[in-house]
């Protein structure tokens, strides 16, 4: 908090699971986006940056034998929140009321021959689509 920070308080989760081992963790601290407990055990807090308002995750690593012991859990890594982790959760925002970062979906191309990773495209497009206009041309 030297630095400026504040811990941002999350109001709710979304559709993610979290907290499944560590829910006593989430409860105390309320700025946890998530802690997991697959092998290290490791949980992601939201922080934000008082000067410019930008949003921070700080990651903590701990020992998976003491899930609820945070005096163990211990500094990582830190950087800018990005899209996926902060999509779908509602926050205290500076002013104290209710924000929800939502996020449009980004568009899904139609598959091509030839396309290199055929996970990340339809075969067959939904009703609704509408193919992404051709980029202009600068003369």
């Amino acid at each position: 908090m030297a630095q400026n920070f504040v811990p941002v308080r999350i109001i709710d989760h979304g559709d993610r699971l979290v907290c499944s081992r560590y829910a006593d963790v989430c409860r105390a601290f309320p700025e946890v986006v998530e802690c997991t407990g697959a092998g290290a055990s490791f949980c992601m807090w939201l922080y934000r940056n008082r000067t410019n308002g930008r949003y921070w995750i700080i990651v903590t690593r701990g020992d998976p034998d003491t899930p609820s012991d945070v005096s163990r859990l211990r500094y990582d890594n830190a950087g800018p929140a990005d899209r996926p982790a902060l999509d779908g959760l509602t926050v205290a925002g500076p002013n104290g009321r209710p924000f929800r970062f939502a996020y449009p979906p980004k568009p899904v191309p139609l598959c091509r021959e030839g396309q290199p990773n055929p996970e990340t495209c339809w075969i067959k497009p939904p009703p609704d689509y509408r193919p992404a206009p051709p980029p202009r041309r600068t003369p």
